[in-house]
Formats: structure tokens, sequence, C-alpha cells
């Protein structure tokens, strides 16, 4: 059931920013977030396996978009990284 949640979720923007558009893969993730801090959570799938990325961020004066392009970048980093 959670699975089936997270692969629903439209919240689109933070970790799937730059890999969500790729065709072979699928981001299932969970955002969360409060006036200083935000973070996003979740499972990228695609053929040759599943990785999980999480990206905390906190900034004294109150988190912002540059959170969800932080998450946006780490995710494709990590899944260059494993896709070789």
């Amino acid at each position: 059931y959670l699975l089936y949640l997270l692969a629903h979720v439209r919240d689109p923007g933070k970790l799937d920013r730059e890999i969500g558009r790729l065709p072979d893969v699928a981001v299932l993730h969970k955002a969360g977030w409060i006036n200083r801090a935000r973070h996003d959570n979740g499972i990228v799938l695609w053929r040759g396996g599943a990785l999980l990325v999480t990206v905390m961020t906190y900034r004294p004066a109150g988190a912002g978009s540059s959170s969800d392009l932080l998450a946006g970048r780490v995710a494709a980093a990590a899944l260059r990284r494993v896709r070789g």
C-alpha cells in the first residue's frame, strides 16, 4: 500500500526534477517540509535495478526552491553513478 501511495504522489520538481523525464526511469517519492527544512525521499527504479535517495536540507532563513533543485541534482548524480 505504501509503495502504491509513493507511485501516485504528484509533487514534481524534486528528486524527479532531472531524471523523471527519462523514459526508462520511475521515481516514487514523498517530500516534506517545515519553514527551515525540506526533505525528499524516494525510490528510483529503472530496468537495471533500484536506488534509494534521500536529500535533507536546512537553512536558518528558510528552505526554498534551492532545496528542490539540490534534490534533483543529487538524484541525477546518484543514478549516473550506479548506471555507469
